[in-house]
């Protein structure tokens, strides 16, 4: 072999080694998880000035880790049927072992919720019936919540906002009040953004289920339309927090700068794009958001 024909030799196996490292993160749904935590983490940091880690942190993580995985292998179900097969081969490839990652990621959520003070415990079960009811199959005909026209938007935004807003607000002392309501509406807007873009590159899977969803309305273009307008308004509420002295300039700067990343990845995003654009790279703007914050601090 010559040095070229080496070099490129080794260049092909770091990259598919780098694609199993990113293909285990993502489908793993560690990636998405890490979200979670890390909202958490920007939630007490942008309302508390704390990052002080606690069993709530570790309970959204896991219980994310759970849902997430659940609903991905629920879905395998619906393998031959409607799902492309590039968004489940990954754990069609390795179910055994995503079916011990679930368990592992259920008992871990379990021991975690038995440590969280019980008003915080009683607050959970609001979200966790809403997200089972999303992943699990426990309506009529093997329905999910997620397979009722347009409730997976309302019901993601709300579970999302609540767990990582509410929550973490509660679980450090303190009750309700104007700052939290308001960065729990931006939250509701910048992840119903996101997921409004999800049903984009869902549209053909839902159309074959008969799920009507927002781009299956209003079609894909003034479903962009649609989420922009909800990075708006999440900008807005940004703002008002920080006129109420609960965010710095600082803080706010770094939140409109995620909005415009995000809404930059919903303009370009197209049912063609592929799973590392929405899971990787959309579901990353979550990641990244909690990263400007805390970093940029």
């Amino acid at each position: 072999m010559t040095l070229r024909q080496i070099f490129t030799h080794k260049l092909l196996k770091i990259k598919f080694f780098l694609k199993q490292i990113i293909n285990f993160i993502i489908y793993s749904n560690i990636w998405i998880a890490l979200g979670a935590f890390a909202l958490c983490l920007q939630t007490k940091w942008l309302l508390m000035r704390d990052l002080s880690l606690n069993f709530l942190d570790g309970f959204v993580f896991f219980s994310t880790l759970f849902l997430y995985t659940a609903h991905r292998i629920i879905g395998l179900q619906k393998f031959n049927v409607a799902a492309p097969p590039t968004r489940f081969s990954y754990l069609y490839q390795f179910k055994i072992f995503f079916y011990i990652w679930m368990t592992v990621a259920a008992l871990a959520s379990c021991i975690l919720f038995f440590k969280l003070p019980q008003n915080v415990q009683w607050l959970t079960i609001l979200p966790m019936l809403l997200s089972a009811g999303y992943a699990l199959p426990l309506l009529p005909n093997k329905k999910r919540l997620r397979d009722l026209s347009y409730f997976k938007i309302l019901l993601v935004a709300l579970a999302w906002a609540w767990v990582t807003v509410v929550l973490p607000v509660v679980a450090h002392g303190l009750w309700y009040n104007l700052p939290m309501w308001l960065l729990f509406s931006e939250r509701f807007c910048f992840i119903a953004a996101i997921a409004i873009t999800f049903d984009i590159r869902d549209l053909m899977v839902d159309q074959r289920l008969q799920v009507k969803t927002i781009p299956f309305t209003l079609g894909i273009k003034n479903t962009k339309i649609v989420a922009v307008l909800m990075l708006i308004l999440m900008i807005i509420f940004t703002l008002f927090n920080f006129k109420l002295d609960a965010y710095t300039f600082h803080n706010w700067l770094v939140l409109c700068l995620s909005a415009i990343l995000t809404g930059f990845l919903i303009i370009f995003a197209t049912i063609n794009r592929s799973d590392y654009y929405f899971s990787g790279l959309l579901d990353g703007m979550i990641v990244l958001q909690a990263i400007l914050i805390l970093v940029l601090k």
